[in-house]
């Protein structure tokens, strides 16, 4: 028997039964990709029963390696696309009596059909006499089959007693339904978490060649555990099925509880025709329930929230004349259940009001925003302000995650230090003993800070007219906001003019200098120098 075969095809065109196609005898994946191999069945009938084919195929690539024995399932459907023909003989029947109707008077075929689907209804009776089935007499509408006729269980008895007359009986030849329904469509469904989707037949489809669509069902063997489904809207209750015409009509629904887990959920079904047992699915009889899978993705619908909000106030010397405060995890720390932390965006609605952010791995400005990943990373750095008297500043952020829940705003305070000396003057006399030169430390100072101190020598000359303190570096404790350095003025007892040098603050640590960062002293001898 033809099995069908492989053909190469260029348009839908040549999709038409032709014995003489060329098979098929090698393709490529490119071929399968743009739909140019195609399968024909056999051109003649394969009868009613469905017809499975396969083909045994190998892999190669262009350096020679092959797979073999890989295996390639087709089913062919039988379609009933032929009536039954029947054929009559006379009758002769003796008057008054009656005879057995035999496959000699009345021969059905259909190629198509099982001999035990076929059904003969009687459509009119015969006017000079009845139809017996087993002794019943069989009236319009009444069905036999061929088995009857085999048995001899069918006779026609003559009643009016003439001798000569005929009678005509008129006949209609049925099949039953002959083929289990098929599982076209069986894909599952997706939705979001407390949401109501409606089941398709993209979905959801049972087919049956012999069997109206209003009469295929789906039996519930099995509900589902996470949400119920929904028939024109209202839960389904016994008896648990449905049918295919719901499907169709867009009545059937599937609705999650937003209280359940977001997973896999499914369902149990035994499709059904009413008449077959069992059901096919990929060209094999199954009689096992088949399972609906339902994908429910979790919607995160929780904003998420700081964990630590710290104010920063380690200031870093950035090169250049420029300082800078960076912000660490030690500073913002956000966190959410439902995203990953590392997403979590601070979306800027205020900018600070002095200084500015910027991307330390990159230079750019941070204007609209930056991730928690930036600030695990030590990327997001406050640059100070470098022309104003300032110790503070903040910015204001909305915490957002991946999905767009967000938190209410928040504000992140800055702060530092600043260290000057607390004038730019100072006059004294020779004969004073000790100057005490004065640093100041303005602004955040909760933390250590320290800047260095020097004297660069003018008329006055280091170790003939004045030493100082032998510490070079000023450390100022947590909460000391002043400290002083002294000058140890050497009085020489000899008359001159007044003489000057100059006090200068560098290099400060976790601060920045203010303006008076120079200070100039003059050291007057009471002798009346000028």
């Amino acid at each position: 028997m033809d099995a069908g075969r492989l053909f190469y095809t260029d348009s839908t065109n040549s999709m038409k039964k032709d014995h003489m196609v060329p098979v098929l005898k090698s393709f490529t994946q490119h071929a399968v990709n743009h739909m140019k191999v195609a399968f024909m069945p056999p051109v003649e009938d394969i009868g009613p029963e469905p017809l499975f084919v396969q083909f045994v195929f190998s892999v190669s690539d262009h350096h020679g390696g092959t797979v073999s024995g890989l295996v390639f399932n087709i089913t062919v459907t039988p379609v009933d696309d032929r009536a039954p023909e029947a054929f009559t003989n006379l009758l002769r029947v003796e008057e008054g009596g009656g005879a057995f109707v035999t496959e000699e008077h009345l021969l059905v075929q259909d190629r198509d059909s099982r001999e035990e689907v076929l059904r003969v209804e009687v459509q009119r009776m015969a006017h000079h006499g009845r139809l017996e089935l087993q002794g019943r007499a069989l009236q319009t509408g009444d069905r036999f089959t061929l088995q009857d006729l085999r048995g001899l269980r069918l006779s026609f008895v003559v009643t009016n007693g003439d001798s000569s007359r005929s009678g005509t009986l008129h006949f209609t030849i049925q099949h039953g339904d002959r083929i289990p329904p098929t599982l076209h469509h069986n894909t599952g469904l997706r939705l979001q978490d407390g949401s109501t989707e409606t089941i398709t037949t993209d979905q959801l489809q049972l087919t049956d060649p012999d069997t109206a669509v209003a009469n295929l069902s789906f039996v519930i063997t099995r509900l589902p555990l996470y949400g119920r489904l929904l028939l024109r809207e209202v839960p389904l209750s016994a008896p648990l099925s449905f049918t295919q015409t719901d499907v169709d009509e867009l009545n059937l629904s599937y609705q999650h509880d937003l209280v359940s887990p977001a997973e896999i959920d499914r369902f149990y079904f035994l499709p059904t025709d009413g008449t077959n047992r069992g059901y096919l699915e990929f060209g094999q009889l199954r009689e096992e329930p088949a399972v609906f899978n339902i994908q429910v993705d979790r919607v995160d619908r929780t904003p998420p929230s700081l964990t630590t909000r710290q104010s920063p106030s380690v200031v870093v010397d950035l090169g250049g004349g420029r300082y800078g405060i960076f912000i660490t995890s030690k500073h913002l720390q956000a966190s959410d259940p439902d995203s990953p932390t590392e997403e979590l965006e601070f979306s800027i609605t205020r900018p600070p009001h002095f200084g500015y952010l910027e991307n330390a791995l990159t230079g750019a400005y941070i204007k609209g925003r930056f991730t928690q990943r930036d600030v695990d990373q030590r990327t997001v750095v406050f640059v100070l302000p470098a022309d104003m008297e300032v110790t503070a500043d903040s910015f204001q952020f909305l915490l957002t995650d991946p999905a767009g829940n967000t938190a209410l705003p928040e504000i992140l305070e800055l702060s530092w230090s600043r260290v000057e000396l607390s004038a730019t003057c100072y006059r004294t006399c020779e004969t004073a003993g000790t100057l005490q030169i004065q640093i100041q430390r303005n602004g955040k100072s909760a933390d250590p800070a320290y800047v260095a101190i020097q004297v660069e020598e003018g008329s006055a000359k280091p170790g003939r007219d004045f030493t100082h303190s032998t510490a070079g570096l000023i450390q100022f404790d947590p909460g000391v906001s002043v400290k002083t350095w002294n000058i140890y003025l050497i009085d020489d007892g000899l008359e001159e003019n007044h003489e000057t040098f100059t006090v200068t603050l560098k290099n400060p640590k976790n601060a920045v200098l203010g303006q008076r960062m120079s200070a100039s002293v003059e050291i007057i001898d009471p002798r009346g120098g000028f």
